[in-house]
């Protein structure tokens, strides 16, 4: 008989602590978002790590259809970001890419660099990269290397947040001095536009 009455009681208390723990409370989860870009520069042999970047949407350009000869207004969308070297010979860097997509909405995909082309859509059209090394600011422009000499360049947006207006994905480049030739790659994450 205690027995069952023990068994009663410890029943009804897990019932009671169970009841005691639920409340009508709702708590609300967020996802925190960190914009971010990682970039290695050859030149310095160091990556790269800020969070003073975005992406700015710029005019509408009138720019070729992809396997077309039609004509179609394009957004221009320019990656922007800056920020100091840990050693030397890299003080300082700012960087710029600038591509263009035809639908802001639908923004997952490849963006070359096609520089026999440059009206063509859905393309990256500028890549420049401007370093303090020394002290001495120099801009460097994707532009300036003979084309024979410019390996693939362009920008690929891997996922996009419509909701959030966020998009994540990489980068690569080669700008072209006479004395040396600066290879730069990175990644970006969560850059708001």
């Amino acid at each position: 008989m205690q027995f069952k009455i023990a068994s009663l009681i410890a029943r009804l208390l897990i019932i009671l602590l169970a009841a005691l723990s639920c409340s009508a409370d709702l708590e609300v989860l967020s996802v925190g978002r960190e914009k971010l870009i990682t970039m290695f520069i050859s030149v310095s042999q160091e990556h790269f790590r800020t969070t003073d970047c975005r992406v700015i949407q710029g005019p509408l350009e009138l720019r070729i259809i992809p396997q077309s000869t039609e004509y179609a207004f394009f957004k221009k969308m320019t990656l922007e970001a800056k920020g100091t070297g840990l050693f030397p010979p890299v003080q300082e860097f700012y960087l710029s890419l600038s591509f263009n997509v035809q639908d802001v909405n639908q923004m997952v995909r490849s963006y070359g660099y096609i520089h026999v082309n440059p009206e063509l859509g859905n393309s990256m059209t500028e890549g420049v990269i401007i370093l303090k090394r020394g002290g001495i600011w120099t801009s460097h422009s994707i532009s300036n290397c003979n084309p024979e000499r410019i390996p693939p360049a362009g920008i690929l947006v891997e996922r996009q947040s419509v909701e959030e207006q966020l998009i994540s994905g990489s980068f690569w480049f080669t700008v072209c001095i006479p004395e040396e030739i600066i290879n730069v790659s990175g990644t970006f994450k969560d850059l708001p536009y």
